[in-house]
């Protein structure tokens, strides 16, 4: 319950800041973040920086953990983050590399998964 209450905040601010919302869905060990780019062109500069920014903002949310002594807590968010951008990455270089051959559709957004 307190993940879904940060990445709702998370995604407030990301609104309010003209990135579109996050949604997160709970498992038993993980939580899975989707974060759109529908809204994006991300054939510019400018919407692959906003893709970025969104992207790092649900990634901080998805990976705090208040639950961990403080040491723990820092090398558990440090480890989840690091993952978490590497799988954002790999599929953000995906998909732009499929749209650089002409290739469309697919999924508008970006699911990262916390392990």
């Amino acid at each position: 319950m307190k993940m879904i209450l940060m990445l709702v905040s998370a995604a407030a601010l990301a609104t309010s800041a003209g990135a579109e919302p996050m949604v997160a869905v709970e498992g038993d060990t993980q939580s899975t973040i989707r974060v759109s780019y529908d809204d994006l062109n991300l054939g510019s500069v400018r919407g692959r920086k906003r893709l970025h920014h969104r992207v790092t903002a649900a990634v901080r949310a998805m990976c705090r953990d208040d639950n961990l002594d403080p040491l723990a807590i820092e090398l558990a968010e440090q480890r989840c983050y690091a993952d978490s951008i590497r799988q954002a990455d790999a599929q953000i270089n995906q998909m732009l590399n499929v749209r650089s051959i002409g290739q469309a559709g697919g999924s508008r957004s970006i699911d990262i998964v916390r392990r």
